[in-house]
């Protein structure tokens, strides 16, 4: 795998680990009627930069199951 693919493997998979806990910390939060909401409270409340992030793991979890798939080594 070149640099950059690893580079963006190894953020994909922090991404990955960053969004499940953020939906763990909202599940336990919905119920015991809190607000765990780590992305939105990193965005301060900015509606916008909330999506953002969101999107952002989004499409980084979608690339790393895509690189997961491929065979890099020569």
């Amino acid at each position: 795998m070149n640099y950059l693919l690893n580079k963006i493997y190894i953020l994909s998979f922090l991404l990955i680990v960053f969004g499940g806990i953020q939906w763990g910390l909202v599940g336990i939060g919905a119920l015991l009627n809190k607000n765990f909401n780590l992305i939105n409270h990193l965005s301060r409340g900015n509606i916008y930069a909330e999506y953002g992030l969101y999107i952002l793991i989004g499409v980084f979890s979608i690339m790393y199951v895509w690189l997961s798939t491929k065979n890099f080594e020569n």
